[in-house]
């Protein structure tokens, strides 16, 4: 019995990539991983697509600092947007908004490579000079 269950185990974990943990993806998908980390960054509206948009980074919480700079930032059905307290879309930022995005990210990914989903997208009119 001893024998079998020693096989069994030595054979789950020679099937298990080297470094990478079993039931993690690698590329850090959000649909595809647990536990995830919530991430949110502060920064300015660059540029917007139908399911993804541009922001420069300038602020994060402790999890999301190394993701400062331009980052692109992935949307779907479940994403809220709101701009200058009312509901809005996508379609509905201009160039320079400031940006507050919730995001939410796995726990185990590679910061700089991890796909990023939008959850809330809250845009406040540019400060005028």
């Amino acid at each position: 019995m001893f024998v079998v269950v020693t096989a069994f185990l030595t054979a789950s974990v020679a099937v298990a990539k080297e470094g990478q943990r079993p039931g993690v993806p690698e590329d850090g998908a959000p649909s595809a991983c647990k536990p995830v980390r919530p991430l949110i960054l502060k920064g300015t509206f660059l540029s917007g697509g139908t399911d993804s948009f541009q922001m420069e980074v300038r602020k994060a919480n402790r999890h999301g600092r190394a993701l400062r700079g331009t980052r692109e930032i992935k949307v779907d059905a479940q994403t809220k947007f709101r701009r200058a307290g009312n509901a809005a879309t996508l379609a509905s930022f201009q160039a320079n908004d400031r940006l507050n995005v919730k995001v939410r990210a796995c726990k185990r990914a590679q910061v700089l490579t991890m796909e990023l989903m939008a959850r809330r997208v809250v845009a406040h009119t540019p400060k005028s000079s």
